[in-house]
């Protein structure tokens, strides 16, 4: 035999036996996560916001890895007092302090804009001067001014959540503009190239986005509704299906202001593979697999709504609660939906999203 190949099949059987060796070592020690990504919207539909801490608390009294808590947009329902929400970021701040593995994230959905209304912008930055009026280092707030981002927050060396603030196209009124000197990026082109930059800078790390307009839907903001809707009568069923899938209002992710960012990032999003793109806007739990990446949708603390079934859905549901992402020191990444009754929070349906190289998929 050639002397050169022996030498290369000698290295080739070594760099075989060697990975063999982490692999073994990996799933016999490290397989375990590493940090928990929890993800929640629309807690201005608890009847009480208090229990969205309790919920909290009762969870983390059984985690000892990191846990990032996002609260995905909609945060307070219409017409709080300023001083509900000071009692609100003082009880955030107590469970906090009490979980020293916890941090919460605080992102802006179309509610918390005024309802898309007119005063969404000035409502969206006295919220976050109420919010910045108590500091703590696990409290990460993204409203910034109402701007579009995207922002990072990278929670280990292996995993990054890029922050997007959806509103800031679905918002039909005044929101930040180029040139009024609010915000470092103000153009969708710049941002897309900013967005770019971040997933090509990220490639050997796990990466979370976070926005609470999803980009597919399997509730009624993606026009998706049971058959029922169909018989009242059929004609105007077909019309109201139709009208929220092609036209749609500022609920809708088909609409004139939203659906062309919406287009453009899907595009974006196709040139890379195992995303997870984390949403909250419609009042269901989903899983998606489209194409390499996944839509996660989770919006549904207090009282779900109807959710489709898919040919690309991994889970669906309209009972309330919330699905938690785990990232596993092996470099899997699972998913779990759990139901909340009360203040308990119950692991329901799950499974394995990413494998991890020592494993592959079975």
């Amino acid at each position: 035999m050639d002397p050169l190949k022996t030498v290369c099949y000698g290295v080739l059987l070594l760099l075989l036996l060697s990975g063999a060796r982490v692999c073994n070592a990996q799933s016999n020690s490290d397989n375990v996560a590493a940090v928990k990504v929890v993800i929640t919207a629309n807690t201005a539909d608890l009847k009480d916001n208090q229990r969205l801490f309790q919920i909290i608390g009762n969870y983390c009294q059984s985690q000892r890895q990191s846990v990032v808590w996002i609260l995905n947009g909609d945060i307070f329902p219409s017409g709080i007092s300023e001083a509900d929400i000071s009692r609100w970021q003082d009880a955030a701040v107590v469970l906090l302090n009490s979980y020293p593995n916890l941090h919460l994230i605080i992102a802006q959905g179309d509610r918390d804009w005024d309802d898309s209304g007119k005063k969404g912008l000035k409502k969206i930055q006295a919220l976050e001067k109420i919010l910045g009026s108590t500091r703590h280092e696990r409290l990460h707030v993204y409203l910034e001014h109402g701007c579009p981002g995207p922002w990072t927050f990278s929670v280990s060396p292996a995993l990054d959540i890029v922050m997007i603030n959806s509103q800031w196209w679905n918002h039909p009124h005044d929101k930040p503009l180029p040139g009024s000197g609010d915000c470092d990026i103000a153009d969708t082109d710049i941002f897309i190239e900013e967005l770019e930059g971040i997933l090509d800078e990220a490639m050997d790390k796990n990466v979370m986005i976070v926005s609470h307009f999803p980009l597919e839907s399997l509730g009624n903001y993606g026009g998706r509704f049971p058959a029922s809707t169909y018989l009242i009568p059929p004609v105007v069923g077909s019309a109201l299906a139709g009208f929220h899938q092609n036209v749609g209002n500022s609920k809708d992710i088909a609409n004139s202001n939203f659906s062309p960012f919406r287009y453009k990032l899907e595009s974006v999003l196709r040139n890379y593979s195992s995303l997870i793109y984390a949403s909250g806007h419609d009042h269901n739990q989903s899983v998606m697999m489209w194409e390499q990446n996944y839509f996660i949708n989770s919006g549904a603390l207090e009282t779900g709504m109807y959710v489709a079934r898919d040919k690309h859905a991994i889970l669906t549901s309209s009972e309330s609660g919330f699905i938690e992402v785990s990232y596993l020191s092996n470099g899997r990444v699972d998913y779990q939906f759990f139901t909340v009754v009360g203040k308990e929070a119950k692991p329901n349906r799950g499974g394995t999203l990413l494998y991890s190289m020592c494993e592959g998929s079975s």
